[in-house]
């Protein structure tokens, strides 16, 4: 795979490149111009002409890109592989011949037909194309929104999509490869930058044509739903069209929202009641340490909460007054310590409840990420009041 194809996984709201599903990012010309649009280019700096009329020609009042034939005869459409395109998807029948009629055509399409009536082969250099798409919006009357192109990466290991044998793609991933290519839409072609400002999706609905074949290459197309160019939009409205073998397999219509990322941490963030109780997974280290007088305890986190921590210990093992910081290990993100004001028994020996100090805003915010990013909920526990001089029990009720 060429380096210049990679997709940084950032971009696409994943952590690791083993699940970027997208690879090959490219831009796709219109078919065909106006000669009003054909015309205002031409009279621009000679660089931007001689470009221009290397990629399109004059044909029949209009400009129509070089590899793709403006007109098709009956017979010659008799010719063409009915398994590698379906004609009618980018030409209209006129009597005794077929004319192009959409507005783009995705790659695979593009490179089948320059092969099939040039001999030759329709890629077109990124840099040129992208020159040409800048001065194409560069006019007053352009309002065509771009189109984004993309290749599936279809591993058929990928445990998440093909736990069982499948002699398709299936549904769930052509999902989260739609959103993956619209993400990279959004941060390359909007003026949104990662990092700035997250997606959140609102409204999703797809539909299938035919089975997505795992065997043959996939093209994901991305264009906004209208077709018309926006700029830093607050929300989004995208369709993403899978082709396959030159014919129309499936289409994926996504609406959401373009928050700012302080907002949208602050709707994220959820006040947990105090007494709900929350188990670590997997993903949280267990081994904690107390920190107390001039000493540190291992222990174990049992118990997690924005009150406090259960932690099991080997009992008798500290003199719990002294206890000052609790400090847990997040993966990927190193210590969190947080301040103990006291403590409190649970009636069992090797138990005890660490409840936290005045926490502050950033600590109690990484806890409440902690919580909902590697905790599950336990149950509803209330422990007695520290200062109580009895031995301490807590309450707890099904969850």
């Amino acid at each position: 795979m060429n380096c210049a194809d990679l997709i940084d996984p950032h971009l696409l709201h994943k952590d690791s490149p083993k699940d970027v599903l997208i690879t090959r990012p490219r831009l796709i010309l219109p078919s065909f111009l106006s000669t009003t649009i054909g015309a205002e280019i031409l009279a621009g700096n000679a660089q931007d002409q001689a470009l221009f009329e290397a990629l399109y020609s004059a044909q029949d009042g209009q400009y129509v890109l070089r590899y793709l034939p403006l007109k098709i005869s009956a017979e010659q459409a008799s010719t063409l592989s009915t398994f590698e395109i379906r004609l009618t998807d980018f030409y209209t029948e006129c009597g005794d011949h077929f004319i192009l009629t959409a507005e783009f055509i995705p790659l695979q399409a593009q490179r089948y037909l320059a092969q099939h009536f040039q001999g030759g082969d329709a890629e077109i250099p990124s840099d040129q194309v992208l020159r040409m798409i800048e001065c194409l919006e560069a006019l007053a009357q352009w309002d065509k929104a771009r189109q984004g192109s993309y290749l599936l990466i279809n591993d058929t290991k990928n445990y998440y999509f093909y736990n069982k044998q499948h002699e398709h793609v299936p549904g769930l991933m052509l999902i989260e490869v739609a959103r993956q290519a619209m993400y990279y839409y959004v941060y390359n072609y909007l003026g949104h930058r990662r990092g700035a400002v997250s997606i959140s999706i609102e409204d999703l609905r797809i539909s299938f044509n035919a089975y997505t074949e795992s065997a043959y290459e996939v093209e994901i197309v991305v264009q906004q739903a209208q077709g018309l160019r926006r700029s830093q939009p607050k929300s989004i409205d995208k369709c993403a069209n899978f082709y396959q073998n030159g014919r129309l397999v499936s289409r994926l219509w996504l609406q959401g929202a373009v928050i700012k990322l302080p907002l949208f941490k602050r709707m994220r963030s959820l006040n947990y009641p105090q007494d709900h109780w929350f188990t670590p997974s997997d993903r949280l280290p267990k081994n904690i340490l107390v920190h107390h007088a001039d000493s540190v305890l291992q222990a174990r986190l049992s118990l997690l909460s924005v009150l406090g921590v259960l932690v099991t210990h080997q009992a008798g093992a500290i003199d719990w007054s002294t206890v000052s910081t609790v400090s847990l290990y997040i993966e990927g993100g190193g210590f969190l310590s947080l301040p103990v004001a006291s403590t409190c028994s649970t009636g069992e020996s090797d138990q005890r409840v660490l409840v936290f100090g005045k926490l502050s805003k950033d600590q109690a915010s990484e806890l409440r990420e902690t919580i909902k990013c590697h905790c599950f909920f336990a149950g509803q526990m209330r422990w007695a009041a520290a200062s109580s001089p009895a031995p301490l029990a807590h309450e707890q009720i099904v969850a």
